[in-house]
Order: C-alpha cells, then sequence, then structure tokens
C-alpha cells in the first residue's frame, strides 16, 4: 500500500517542512526566555473574555485563552502571558508544542479530510485499533472521538451482554462523565442536578489506605446489594485511580480480591481508564494493578488524544448498538499512534522509570513543605503523573483562593475532591524535567505564603 509519506521525498516537502520547523523553533526559543505573566493586551483580553463567557453561558473557570507557539510545561496565552501547565487540560496534553505533535499535524496535511468517520475511515484508524488492542491485551478496539462517547458504548456492551439486568455498580466519589447517562453514575449531585435519573446505580466505598477493613466492607457492600437485588446488576464501573473524588489510589490485592468477587457473581468488570491512561507506572493501569486477563471492557481516554473502548470477544457488540459519524480527527490520529509508539519504546514505565521519577521528585518538594508549614498541608495523593495535596485542611473557599493565586503567579493547578477539596497536578510527562518541577514549587510556596 502506497502511503501518503511518501509525499516527503519532494525536495519542496522536506523545505518547507524544514523552514516550519526553523520558525517554531525560533519562537519557542522567545518563549523559553520570557519572564511568567508578563501581560501586555490587558484591555483587549478581558474583553475577549467576557465576550467569550457570554456567549457560552458563563464564565470560564480561568481567565484562559491559549495563543500561538508554546513550549514544552509552558503555555503561552493570548494576553501575552506564560504559565508553567500542570493541568494540561485535565491529562490531555503530554506537553506543548512537542516535536511529536508537530510530525502527526504534518502529516494529516496530506490526507483527505479533517474529520475520519465511522462510515468511512481513513487506514490510519486500522493501524491504531489495532497498536491499541496489541498493548492493552484486549480483543477489540472501537475508536471514538470523547471519554464519555467511549464510556457510553461500554454501557451499551454491558447491558446488552447482561439484558435484562438494569442496574450498575460503582465506586462513591467516581467520575465517570457528565452525559445525561454518566452524570447517574457520577458521585456528584451537583454534576445532575435537575436531571433525569437514567440508571439505577448503587455505591460501593473506595479503598481507604486508613482503615484495615477497607477490602472486607467493599466486597460485603457489594454482596449486600446482590443480594437485595439478584439478578439485576449488569456489571461494575471501576476507577482504579480516582482523578475528581481526590486521587484517591487502589491497591493491586484490593482490586484483585474485588473482581474475583464480581466474577464469582457473573458481572461484568468494566475498568475507566480515561485520565489515568500513560499517567501510571505502566502504559494501561491495569496492568500496573496486575489485573490483565480479568477485566471484560476497557476505556482509554485524554493522553491517547483518541479514546477508545476495548472489549473481549463475548461482550462484541450486536449490529448496530454503536456507531458515530466521528471517529477523531485526521490530527488526532496521527498524534495517537506516534504518542503510542513514544510511550511503548520509551523509558517512561516501571518503578524506576521516567513517570515514576516525575512523582518522587514532586513528592520529595511536598514533603519539604508539609515539614515546613506542618498543619497548613498534607499528602502528597496520587501515583505517578497524577499528583495532589490537600490544603487548610481542605477548607474548599481557602483551597479555590489559594488556586487563583497560584494562577496568577504562573502555575496552572486545579482542584480535586469534595471533602476535602484538594489541589491536583497533572503534569506533562514528556517535558517535566526537575528543573520544570523546581521552578513550579518555588511558585507553589510562594503562593503558599500569600495565602497565610
Amino acid at each position: 500500500m502506497r502511503s501518503f509519506f511518501d509525499y516527503e521525498s519532494d525536495d519542496r516537502i522536506k523545505s518547507a517542512k524544514e523552514l516550519l520547523q526553523d520558525f517554531i523553533d525560533e519562537h519557542q526559543s522567545y518563549l523559553d526566555n520570557s519572564p511568567l505573566n508578563s501581560s501586555t493586551l490587558l484591555k483587549s483580553y478581558s474583553k475577549l473574555l467576557k465576550q467569550y463567557g457570554n456567549d457560552r453561558g458563563g464564565a470560564l473557570f480561568f481567565p484562559y485563552l491559549s495563543a500561538g507557539i508554546s513550549s514544552d510545561a509552558k503555555v503561552r496565552l493570548a494576553d501575552g502571558s506564560i504559565k508553567y501547565d500542570m493541568i494540561n487540560g485535565i491529562g490531555v496534553h503530554p506537553g506543548h508544542h512537542l516535536p511529536l505533535f508537530f510530525e502527526a499535524t504534518w502529516r494529516s496535511l496530506f490526507v483527505d479530510t479533517i474529520m475520519q468517520g465511522n462510515l468511512q475511515q481513513h487506514y490510519r484508524s486500522a493501524f491504531l485499533a489495532n497498536e491499541f488492542c496489541k498493548l492493552s491485551h484486549m480483543d477489540h478496539c472501537f475508536l471514538t472521538s470523547s471519554g464519555a462517547m467511549a464510556t457510553e458504548n461500554a454501557l451499551k456492551m454491558m447491558f446488552q451482554k447482561h439484558a435484562p439486568a438494569q442496574r450498575l455498580l460503582a465506586f462513591e466519589h467516581c467520575f465517570i462523565g457528565r452525559t445525561l447517562g454518566l452524570a447517574s453514575i457520577t458521585d456528584k449531585a451537583l454534576y445532575r442536578d435537575g436531571l433525569p435519573t437514567t440508571l439505577t446505580v448503587d455505591y460501593v466505598p473506595f479503598y481507604n489506605p486508613k482503615d484495615p477493613k477497607s477490602l472486607e466492607k467493599s466486597i460485603s457492600t457489594i454482596q449486600r446489594y446482590l443480594t437485595r437485588y439478584p439478578n439485576q446488576y449488569a456489571g461494575m464501573c471501576i476507577e482504579l485511580i480516582q482523578g475528581e473524588g481526590g486521587y484517591n489510589v487502589g491497591t493491586k490485592e484490593y482490586f484483585n480480591s474485588l473482581i474475583q468477587v464480581l466474577k464469582d457473581n457473573g458481572l461484568c468488570v468494566f475498568i475507566d481508564e480515561i485520565q489515568t491512561f500513560g499517567r501510571t507506572e505502566s502504559l494501561f493501569a491495569h496492568h500496573y494493578f496486575e489485573l490483565s486477563g480479568k477485566i471484560d471492557i476497557l476505556t482509554v481516554g485524554k493522553l491517547s488524544q483518541v479514546c477508545a473502548t476495548m472489549f473481549k470477544t463475548n461482550y462484541k457488540p450486536n449490529p448496530g448498538l454503536v456507531s458515530q459519524t466521528f471517529t477523531s480527527s485526521t490530527t488526532a490520529i496521527e498524534a495517537a499512534l506516534l504518542l503510542l509508539e513514544e510511550l511503548s519504546t520509551k523509558p517512561y514505565y516501571g518503578p524506576n522509570g521516567i513517570i515514576a521519577q516525575i512523582h518522587r521528585h514532586f513528592v520529595k518538594h511536598f514533603k519539604r513543605l508539609q515539614k515546613k508549614y506542618k498543619s497548613t498541608i498534607s499528602g502528597p495523593f496520587g501515583h505517578g503523573g497524577m499528583i495532589a495535596c490537600t490544603l487548610f485542611d481542605g477548607d474548599r473557599d481557602k483551597t479555590m483562593q489559594f488556586l487563583k493565586t497560584l494562577y496568577k503567579n504562573g502555575v496552572i493547578a486545579f482542584v480535586c475532591g469534595q471533602s476535602p477539596t484538594r489541589i491536583r497536578m497533572i503534569p506533562p510527562i514528556m517535558v517535566c524535567s526537575n528543573d520544570v518541577i523546581d521552578s513550579v514549587m518555588d511558585i507553589f510556596e510562594q503562593s503558599l505564603q500569600e495565602s497565610l
């Protein structure tokens, strides 16, 4: 099969690519040497923010609109300011303006459409689906354009397989999504305010490292529900690391024991890796927790660029159950292929991999701050490329104010959890050097001092 990459043998294409890369390198060099927060367009920027907030029906969480060329861990905003991005679209970006993404964008120039569709797909989609299957150890892969759609497809496969069961198990404090269906599962009342209930969900307590009977409590809760509603459950939605819920992390023993109970009762085991994909000490979180061969349906998204529902053969849906107009953009498909190659061949994973090293360096800083500021900060929490801390005993108002101060000083982070509310970071794993972490944590401490 002739590849469109053959175009690159043309001298005109080679020259154009080199010129464009030189231009980007030049502007990134300027960005790297520019001070943080040197806003130069405040008046016009504020007007644009106000206009956009009105058009979308509500103000943006941050006064954030990016513009131009960004560089590695730094992002440039439309007001001319520069900030360290430690939330990365809540885990979407491994870094800004990476060579990998330049290459993906370049390759997509030579493809016939911007968006690839489910009815008519570009051949690179076939390569991507196969790569997901090989790396995940799952049988099948259905590509989709969003994590929510990947999860909706997973639920449809689960319920069709276990019809007429209509109930679902999920963990307390879980975040599964915000669609009408997924809002019924997500354990946050605010996200389903005024919405009709579309799914019947019963909640199981998540692993608590401070409670030696945590596993026993989770299993007894599941068994109680199964006794109360026999033959009515299709399966359980499982986040191995709770993101929105507060960066709560389970253990290998906990999940393996709990999943065995589900299996013994014939329930579907559905693992949601929309946020954790690529950010644990294994490419897939279920591999880190030693769950290979024990799960039925798996979803990935965010860092993967193209989202996907992967499943075992016995959960293959009947014709017509899952479909959609878009698979994803051509650029995203190319980016996903290059990203999977990068992550699966470079030393990102394992106890001494890049991601583990990033986590340890953050932990070192947080422990230093904990000694210095004592009762003001606790933690850190999370795993790998996901890290959080609790400030001010988890007081939401004070934590939100700190988040704004941190943003003002040049670092973008976010919150997670409800009680307590925590500050979380999802650093750009491909460019997060110790020097970047040191600079970020210096700003973190400065912001903490301003908040006391």
